[in-house]
C-alpha cells in the first residue's frame, strides 16, 4: 500500500507523538490530535480509551485507562478522513472508503482562531471554482475535459496526476470530468494527505504548483488568454514584436523567498495567533491568517527587505489599486491598459466593419495583448516592466498599423502646395478632437506624431507614403487627460513641431 508508506511520513502520522505533554494530555487537543474520538458515540474511537475530568475545556484533564488500546487509535490516521471502514476488508472491491474528501472534512480540525485555513479558504476563488451565475460556464468548469482540469477537484487530480513532475504539461484533458459530482480546488487538490515529499505536503513543488493552471496554455492570437498570471511574471507569452527589446526580468523574481517557492510567497503569507500578551482578554487578540484566501498581503511585501516601511503611493493612486500601487506604478498599468482597450474597442466599432485581412489580424494581436495584461490580475505587480513593454508596444504597434484616414483636400490640378507646411490645429483649444492640416509638396513618406508633454509618443496619426498635395488629419483625444500636446510632422527633408491644448 503505497499511500500508507507515504502517509507514515507526513505531520499527521506524527499528529499526536510529536506534540507536547500539555496537548497529549488536554481533552479539546485530543479531538484533532487523535482518531475517531467523538464523545456522542461509541465508536472505539480514541476518547473510549481515557478518563477526563470536568471541565471538558480544562488543561491536563486526561487519564489513560487503556494504553494499548488508546495508543492504537492516536495521530491522525486513516479512519479519521476517509470514515469508519471496518467492512471494508471483507468486502473490498463493494465497500470503499470515500476518497472524495470536502474542504469540511479537513476544517473539522484546520479551523478556529489559531489555525483558520477552512475559514480562509471559503473566503477564496478556490472555494467558488466550479460554480458560475452563467449556467453556460458552470457547466463548462464541470464537464469539459480542459475546462474541469483546473476548476474542480477531481479533474485537477486527474490533470496532476498524468505526469506530476511534468512543468511542461499546462494544458489539461481530463477523461472524466466529475460533472455535478465535482467538488471545487479543496484541501487536498493542492495538498497531498498520504505525501510528504513537497513543502506543506504540496503535491508538486512549490514554484510549479499553482503555474498548473494560472498559464495562458501557449494561447496564441486570436485565442484568449485567460490564465496569463505566471507567464507574465517569468515575462514571456505575450505576443511580441520583433523590433522591440522586451525587459523581462523583474526585482521580485530576483527575491530569495520568491525564488524558492514563487507565488506562495506573497499569496499565502501566514501569521500566528496573538493574545496581545493578555490571554485572560480576548479583546485585543489578532488572529491567525493561514493565507489561504490567496489575498496578497502588505506583510509579504515587507518581508523581501524592499518594503521595510510599507509602500509608497502617491496622492492621486488610483483608489481601486491604492493598496499596493507603490510609487504609482499600477496606477501608471491601469492608464496604460485603459489607453489599450480604448484603442481596441475603436478599431472593433469603427475599423473592422470594413477592415482589410491584415487589419483584422492587427486587431487580434492588439485584443491578445489587451486581455494578456488584463487576465494576469494583479494589473502589472507580477512583473511591472514585461507589463508596461507589451502595453506601449502594442499600443505604438496599433497607432500605425490601422490608421485614421488621411483626405487630401486641395485641386490636384490648381492648388498643390510648393513646400512642406504644418498649420495650426483647430479648433485649438479643443474636445474631444480636432483637426491637423499639413501640405506635402512632393511624394515621399511623411509620419504625424502626436507627443505629450513628457516627450512620450501618444499616437502616429500618419505613417505612410503620400503624394503632393494638402491633407487633413482628425486627432481623437477622447481617452487622453487634459494638458498640453505637441504634433510633429517629419519627412525626408523637413521636419517641424507645433502645440496644441487639449481642455476637459
Amino acid at each position: 500500500m503505497p499511500e500508507w508508506t507515504q502517509w507514515k511520513e507526513t505531520a499527521h502520522a506524527v499528529a499526536y507523538d510529536s506534540v507536547s505533554a500539555f496537548v497529549q494530555q488536554t481533552a479539546r487537543c485530543l479531538e484533532c490530535h487523535t482518531t475517531g474520538w467523538d464523545t456522542t458515540v461509541t465508536n472505539q474511537g480514541a476518547d473510549e480509551f481515557v478518563e477526563v475530568t470536568e471541565p471538558y475545556e480544562g488543561n491536563f484533564n486526561v487519564t489513560i485507562t487503556d494504553s494499548a488500546g488508546f495508543l492504537a487509535k492516536t495521530n491522525v490516521q486513516c479512519e479519521s478522513c476517509h470514515g469508519p471502514s471496518s467492512d471494508h476488508p471483507t468486502n473490498p472491491s463493494g465497500i470503499k472508503p470515500p476518497t472524495v474528501i470536502p474542504a469540511e472534512q479537513c476544517g473539522q480540525c484546520h479551523q478556529g482562531q489559531h489555525t483558520p485555513y477552512l475559514e480562509n479558504w471559503l473566503e477564496s476563488k478556490h472555494a467558488i471554482s466550479n460554480t458560475n451565475d452563467n449556467a453556460f460556464l458552470q457547466n463548462l468548469f464541470r464537464n469539459d475535459p480542459e475546462c474541469s482540469g483546473c476548476h474542480t477537484f477531481q479533474g485537477f487530480l486527474e490533470f496532476v496526476g498524468e505526469t506530476p513532475e511534468d512543468t511542461t504539461n499546462i494544458v489539461p484533458d481530463v477523461q472524466n470530468p466529475p460533472g455535478d459530482e465535482s467538488l471545487p480546488l479543496v484541501c487536498a487538490a493542492c495538498h497531498d494527505p498520504h505525501n510528504a515529499l513537497h513543502e506543506g505536503q504540496l503535491r508538486l513543488q512549490p514554484v510549479d504548483l499553482c503555474a498548473k493552471c494560472h498559464n495562458p496554455e501557449d494561447a496564441e492570437p486570436p485565442d484568449n488568454p485567460h490564465h496569463s498570471t505566471d507567464s507574465m511574471f517569468e515575462g514571456t507569452g505575450a505576443f511580441e514584436f520583433a523590433d522591440v527589446e522586451y525587459t523581462r526580468e523583474s526585482t521580485h523574481q530576483l527575491l530569495p523567498r520568491i525564488q524558492e517557492v514563487k507565488c506562495i510567497a506573497c499569496h499565502v503569507f501566514m501569521t500566528e495567533f496573538d493574545d496581545g500578551g493578555t490571554p485572560e482578554d480576548p479583546t485585543d487578540d489578532v488572529l491567525a491568517n493561514t493565507g489561504h484566501t490567496f489575498f496578497p498581503r502588505i506583510e509579504a511585501c515587507q518581508q523581501s527587505g524592499c518594503h521595510i516601511n510599507g509602500l509608497e503611493i502617491p496622492a492621486d493612486s488610483d483608489p481601486e489599486l491604492s493598496e499596493f500601487d507603490h510609487r504609482g506604478r499600477r496606477t501608471f498599468t491601469k492608464n496604460l491598459i485603459d489607453s489599450l482597450e480604448a484603442i481596441v474597442t475603436n478599431i472593433e466599432q469603427n475599423v473592422l466593419p470594413t477592415a482589410s485581412p491584415q487589419d483584422s489580424m492587427d486587431y487580434q494581436i492588439g485584443l491578445f495583448n489587451l486581455r494578456f495584461a488584463k487576465n494576469e490580475g494583479s494589473v502589472g505587480v507580477h512583473n511591472p516592466e514585461y507589463a508596461q513593454d507589451i502595453l506601449e508596444s502594442t499600443i505604438a504597434f496599433l497607432d500605425t498599423a490601422i490608421v485614421t484616414s488621411v483626405e487630401p483636400i486641395a485641386d490636384p490640378v490648381l492648388e498643390l502646395p510648393e513646400t512642406f507646411a504644418l498649420h495650426q490645429n483647430y479648433p485649438n483649444p479643443f474636445n474631444p478632437s480636432t483637426t491637423i492640416r499639413f501640405d506635402v509638396p512632393e511624394s515621399g513618406h511623411v509620419r504625424l506624431v502626436i507627443f505629450n508633454s513628457l516627450g512620450q509618443v501618444v499616437e502616429t496619426l500618419v505613417d505612410e507614403q503620400l503624394k503632393p498635395n494638402t491633407y487633413e488629419v482628425e486627432f481623437d483625444a477622447s481617452q487622453y487627460s487634459s494638458g498640453l500636446y505637441f504634433y510633429k510632422l517629419v519627412s525626408d527633408n523637413f521636419t517641424t513641431t507645433r502645440k496644441m491644448l487639449l481642455l476637459k
